[in-house]
């Protein structure tokens, strides 16, 4: 599978993307703007492997997100602190944020958290997807529990992506 970053030429511009994805779905409240891929991996530089360590699909959370001249903010907001979800990608993101897992200058093995935001509405057209962002465990309103994970990106580590079609290999459905 081929993925092509999103130029100012596309049909759907990156902010067009991030828009898609962001907020309550206004005609369907129930149902989510945005899927979301929550990975822990290790890189190995010398052989481009990459280990993955943890992956966490979730699909209900909204997505909140404001790009500045440096900066990408994606909020990923939970029902609840109680959310079972939550809890996970939290505990996901504890574990692997260790001493132990950071980077060390005498191995080539690379720690990353990639978190990927796909717009329902755009039918797995687009996606957008950051790495190495720092995080943060925060309420989405004052004097309430956590509920939402902050994720803090470098522009230079968050792109939006058009799934290439011609390039996807779909099994040949005379073969069983």
């Amino acid at each position: 599978m081929e993925f092509k970053e999103i130029t100012s030429s596309e049909v759907q511009t990156e902010k067009d993307v991030l828009v898609a994805s962001c907020g309550i779905n206004e005609e369907h409240p129930e149902e989510p703007k945005a899927q979301i891929l929550v990975e822990t991996k290790k890189l190995d530089l010398s052989s481009g492997e990459e280990e993955v360590i943890d992956r966490i699909d979730l699909y209900g959370p909204i997505v909140n997100c404001f790009r500045n001249l440096q900066h990408m903010m994606l909020d990923i907001q939970f029902d609840s602190a109680s959310d079972p979800d939550f809890i996970q990608v939290v505990r996901v993101l504890k574990e692997f944020c260790v001493p132990e897992n950071s980077l060390d200058e005498e191995s080539d093995k690379l720690p990353i958290v990639v978190v990927t935001i796909m717009p329902v509405s755009l039918e797995g057209e687009y996606f957008a997807a950051g790495v190495n962002g720092s995080w943060v465990v925060m309420p989405s309103q004052a004097n309430r529990l956590p509920d939402t994970i902050r994720f803090i990106f470098n522009n230079i580590d968050f792109h939006t992506y058009r799934i290439n079609e011609s390039e996807l290999e779909l099994p040949d459905e005379t073969e069983e």
